[in-house]
């Protein structure tokens, strides 16, 4: 399950900078992950993150919504849930 999550993370973040750099070329971005949540296992259920640091614009919740619907229908990543924090308390998964 660990290798599915890792996956998934890996092909959300690899859509989103896609879509970015495909529809908003100018948008500066940093992304770093995706890693380990801090606590990283919860009732057998693995947790990762990806920081991105960016504007928070209308263009990019736009994105993150258009890449979240897409995910919600891909087939491959059913059993996955996937979370979008804009502007956590905090980096470490509490």
């Amino acid at each position: 399950m660990e290798g599915a999550t890792i996956k998934c993370a890996n092909a959300f973040q690899n859509a989103l900078i896609n879509k970015i750099k495909a529809n908003y070329s100018s948008m500066p971005l940093r992304v770093l992950g995706p890693s380990q949540a801090y606590v990283y296992k919860v009732n057998n259920k693995y947790r990762y993150k990806t920081i991105i640091k960016c504007k928070n614009s209308k263009d990019f919740r736009s994105v993150i919504k258009e890449t979240l619907l897409e995910f919600s229908k891909n087939k491959e990543f059913k059993n996955i849930g996937i979370t979008v924090d804009i502007n956590p308390l905090s980096f470490n998964g509490e």
